[in-house]
């Protein structure tokens, strides 16, 4: 794990290489690299994994110095491919991943990213082509920038290294707030900035002769197509398939030369996580949850039954929403763009708990993207049901029946689509209200509809449909990024052994009847659970990771809000339509999450567009 940045040299020299590497020093604390000719330049700030030695050093080199990497994450199935090597005649000097896919790709080119199963972030030169690869993990675990402005190129880790490169221009993508406003945060391959790019999961980029051109080596709308027509088996069946990757994929994430532990909610993905790594492990695994005073978001209790039931050497921090509030800040800085999620701000903090007794920690991410664990795919179902019903019988349904939802009954009263019903369902705002408080909304449906696999995906159902984009999209662009700049903050490695690619591609082919069964969502994985784990210590109410958004606007935020909202600084930013944006608050029109989401985006704007220019 590190971080990793790099430019196409264009006359420039190693203090800038130098400066872009420094801006992630967070990311790798233990050692660091360089590699800079007429041609190119790359670097990497590194976090020790494995091999502590500075044998592990990269940027790193094949032994005639025509191949160079630099590269962020982890090869898993490193041994078993360097095995393989060595059969074909070459010797390594290290017990690194990273001299592996050096030598990987010396043998195979760039078919051998086939062969990794991990997560990581890469990048390739080749000398004696002038050729540069920038390589993703199939999943988007490990994050991947470049920018390109037509004649200048350069790649990072995060956006800080690209925003400190000589020639970056620091100008704002119209198209990427209509998608922050949407979604709450800016999908891939969109970043806040113009000529600057998320590098997207599954597929690899060539720059050469100063021309893109970008591949894709594993496709999930592909897999689900090819999924249409498989043969249902018996629930039996996939519980033991499911069961055995899951155990393979948490034994490979076991192996670091360094302390290993995890994060416990107490919620059905980490215990489950937790559950595998305890039954398979000699020793007491170490364990790390935080607790809120506020019972409504309090889920640590849970967590301590669950590690004293299983006996983890479990470690607990309840914090305050002083504790919180303070992090605030930080959530700007590190997700170098907007970003709403507020849960980013207790991963920060359990990962600060974690990185005291470990540096790399296991996480439950993905159970609820693969295997149907969100409220709203209850919702979606609904809509499935009555979306063909005449509009003055449907508006109705979500006060009967004990259905009501505020949010479901506006989204059953919508006379459009199901695909617009669903969209407004998940938006932080509707197309209409961004319209009406953006001064440039220019290409609003075509920017949204980017993200939404309807056509490619015409056999399947809605619910099918939706989890494909929330896997692509949201579990990327919003869980992924968030585990990885609140870990990173810290040095600490976050693995995540529900996304082995092999377990995707399985729950992928899955039918939804063993996903969500009746009102009960994630049914094939609880039963894995209910092997290790009884049923009453998962059998609770969902709490997720929150905070106190609703006392931060109406109390502590109150007076930073209405600075944001005001007639001065909404006017000279140029982006939002002042009497609009004010209208709707005052009407009260906004709700708190809403007018969280625009504090965020105006507390990044005055960080990187008034504090650093004056």
């Amino acid at each position: 794990m590190c971080g990793i940045c790099g430019f196409i040299n264009n006359g420039y020299n190693k203090r800038d290489l130098y400066e872009m590497n420094q801006s992630i020093c967070h990311r790798g604390p233990d050692d660091e690299g360089y590699y800079l000719d007429e041609r190119i330049g790359l670097a990497q700030k590194r976090l020790s994994i494995l091999d502590l030695s500075s044998l592990g050093r990269q940027p790193m080199s094949d032994e005639t110095g025509t191949i160079t990497i630099s590269f962020n994450g982890e090869i898993y199935n490193y041994k078993q491919i360097k095995a393989e090597l060595v059969e074909k005649g070459y010797s390594f000097k290290t017990d690194t991943d990273t001299e592996v896919i050096v030598y990987a790709y010396k043998q195979w080119g760039i078919k051998c990213i086939n062969k990794f199963n991990g997560m990581f972030a890469i990048a390739i030169w080749e000398q004696k082509k002038n050729k540069l690869t920038l390589v993703r993990d199939r999943i988007g675990i490990k994050p991947l920038y470049y920018y390109h402005n037509g004649k200048d190129f350069a790649f990072g880790s995060e956006l800080k290294p690209i925003i400190k490169h000589p020639k970056f221009l620091k100008n704002i993508n119209n198209q990427a707030i209509n998608l922050y406003l949407t979604f709450g945060y800016i999908p891939a391959p969109y970043t806040i900035y113009e000529n600057t790019f998320k590098l997207e999961p599954g597929k690899y980029l060539i720059f050469q002769n100063n021309k893109i051109e970008i591949s894709t080596y594993w496709d999930i709308i592909d897999i689900k197509r090819k999924c249409a027509n498989k043969e249902v088996l018996a629930e039996k069946e996939y519980l033991e398939q499911l069961e055995e990757l899951l155990k393979s994929s948490i034994k490979s994430r076991l192996v670091s030369d360094v302390p290993i532990g995890a994060f416990l909610s107490g919620g059905i993905d980490s215990s489950l996580v937790v559950s595998l790594m305890q039954d398979m492990s000699k020793d007491k695994v170490k364990t790390f949850s935080i607790g809120f005073n506020n019972d409504k978001f309090n889920e640590a209790n849970y967590a301590k039954e669950i590690a004293a039931y299983l006996g983890t050497d479990h470690t607990e921090l309840y914090i305050t929403n002083d504790d919180l509030f303070s992090m605030v800040e930080d959530l700007v800085y590190y997700y170098d763009e907007p970003f709403y999620d507020s849960s980013s701000i207790p991963t920060m903090l359990v990962s600060k708990l974690a990185k005291e007794k470990v540096t790399v920690a296991l996480s439950g991410d993905g159970g609820d993207e693969l295997f149907c664990g969100y409220n709203t795919y209850d919702h979606i179902k609904t809509l499935s049901k009555f979306h063909n019903l005449p509009h003055s019988i449907r508006k109705g349904i979500g006060y009967v029946g004990g259905l009501y939802n505020k949010r479901l009954s506006q989204v059953l009263d919508y006379s459009g689509e199901i695909s617009e019903m669903v969209l407004n369902l998940k938006s932080m705002f509707s197309k209409k209200e961004i319209r009406s408080i953006l001064l440039n909304s220019d290409d609003l449906d075509k920017s949204i509809n980017y993200f939404r696999p309807y056509d490619e995906l015409k056999k399947h159902t809605i619910l099918d449909k939706e989890m494909i984009s929330d896997i692509k999209s949201y579990m990327v662009d919003d869980i992924l990024t968030k585990v990885d700049r609140a870990s990173m903050k810290y040095a600490l490695e976050a693995r995540v052994p529900l996304l082995d690619h092999k377990i995707v591609e399985f729950s992928l082919k899955v039918p939804l009847e063993f996903k969500m069964r009746e009102r009960e969502k994630k049914y094939l994985l609880k039963q894995v659970l209910y092997k290790y784990l009884p049923k009453q210590f998962t059998n609770r109410p969902k709490k997720g990771f929150s905070v106190p958004i609703d006392e931060w606007v109406n109390g502590s935020l109150k007076n930073e809000i209405e600075y944001y909202f005001s007639k001065q600084f909404v006017n000279n930013q140029n982006i939002f339509h002042y009497s609009n944006l004010n209208e709707m608050r005052m009407n009260g029109k906004l709700n708190t999450k809403q007018i969280w989401c625009i504090f965020i985006f105006q507390k990044w704007y005055k960080k990187y567009f008034v504090e650093d220019i004056t």
